[in-house]
C-alpha cells in the first residue's frame, strides 16, 4: 500500500487528489453538496493517507483539511461513520506529531468542539442502548437485519453503537493529545 500511496503523492495529479479529497469534505459555497456516500469515501481516502508518513505533509499543506475534519467529527450523532473515519484521520495525524498538535490547537476553539463531541457520542451511545433495549423488550430485532451491509447510514443499532464507540475512542484520545505537553 505505501508504493501505491507514495506513486500517487510523487505522480503530477497529487495537488489535483487533495483538492478533489477537499472538495468532497468541505465544497465551496453555492457548489453541489456531495452525498453522504462521497463525504465518506472522501474521508476514508483521508484515514488511510493520514496514516501515511510521505501524504501527512501533502495533507497538513491543504489549508482546509484539518478544519473539514474537525467538522466531520463534530458530526457524530448525524453520521457517527463518517466521524469515525474523520477522528481516526485527526488521530492519524496528530499522533506524535507536536506541530500538529500544535495546529490543531489553533483551530477555533478545538479542544471545546471535541470536548462538546464527547459528550454528545457519550450521549447518543446512552440512547441507542436504551433504544435497542426496549427493542429487545418489545421481542424486535435491535440490529441492522438482514440486509445491513455496513455502508451508509442505516444499519440499526448495532452499527450505530459500533461507530459511536469507534468515534469516542479516537476523540477521547485527541483530546488526551491535545492535553499533553511536549516534554
Amino acid at each position: 500500500m505505501e508504493s501505491g500511496i507514495g506513486a500517487l503523492l510523487t505522480s503530477s495529479s497529487a495537488s489535483g487528489l487533495m483538492e478533489t479529497i477537499s472538495a468532497g469534505l468541505s465544497p465551496p459555497e453555492g457548489v453541489y453538496r456531495p452525498g453522504p456516500r462521497t463525504v465518506a469515501v472522501a474521508l476514508s481516502l483521508s484515514r488511510n493517507l493520514c496514516c501515511s508518513p510521505e501524504a501527512k505533509a501533502h495533507l497538513l499543506s491543504h489549508p482546509a483539511m484539518m478544519p473539514a475534519l474537525l467538522a466531520h467529527t463534530e458530526g457524530a450523532a448525524e453520521a457517527p461513520r463518517a466521524a469515525t473515519f474523520a477522528s481516526s484521520a485527526l488521530w492519524a495525524l496528530v499522533y506524535s506529531g507536536e506541530k500538529v498538535k500544535a495546529a490543531l490547537r489553533r483551530l477555533p476553539s478545538a479542544h471545546e468542539r471535541l470536548t462538546v463531541t464527547q459528550s454528545a457520542i457519550e450521549w447518543q451511545l446512552k440512547e441507542v442502548a436504551r433504544v435497542g433495549g426496549m427493542v429487545a423488550a418489545a421481542g424486535g430485532s435491535g440490529g441492522g437485519g438482514k440486509g445491513s451491509t455496513g455502508s451508509g447510514g442505516g444499519g440499526g443499532a448495532g452499527e450505530a453503537a459500533h461507530w459511536l464507540t469507534a468515534a469516542s475512542v479516537n476523540v477521547a484520545a485527541l483530546l488526551g493529545a491535545l492535553n499533553s505537553t511536549c516534554k
